[in-house]
């Protein structure tokens, strides 16, 4: 799971880059259940995962403890002045269509037979 872009500008480089794709690297999460979500920006999912980002994006929203907090970083994320634009980034695995399990970066994948 992560979030994508089309001519995302690097604020700290002044570049634009023709792509953008953001990844949650790490969340935290203080008592009363308010969270502080990093987003590593880089520029596709496979050099999110291998290289240093170009920059770093942290978010701060309160977390329902009963649910993934990876996924509230993302939802949250969306509401946002800084990703108001981005498109979900959703993969799924190969397997048929009887049992699709959606490929989360950050955290275990899910499907019906989880």
């Amino acid at each position: 799971m992560g979030l994508k872009k089309d001519n995302y500008t690097i604020e700290a480089l002044g570049l634009e880059i023709p792509n953008a794709y953001a990844k949650v690297s790490k969340v935290t999460i203080e008592a009363g259940g308010k969270c502080t979500a990093t987003f590593n920006i880089q520029k596709d999912r496979n050099h999110a995962d291998l290289w240093q980002p170009f920059e770093q994006i942290e978010q701060v929203f309160i977390a329902d403890r009963t649910g993934n907090l990876f996924e509230q970083a993302y939802e949250y994320a969306k509401t946002t002045e800084q990703f108001t634009d981005w498109e979900d980034d959703i993969v799924a695995e190969e397997g048929g269509t009887d049992n699709v399990k959606l490929k989360l970066s950050n955290s275990k994948s899910t499907g019906a037979s989880d």
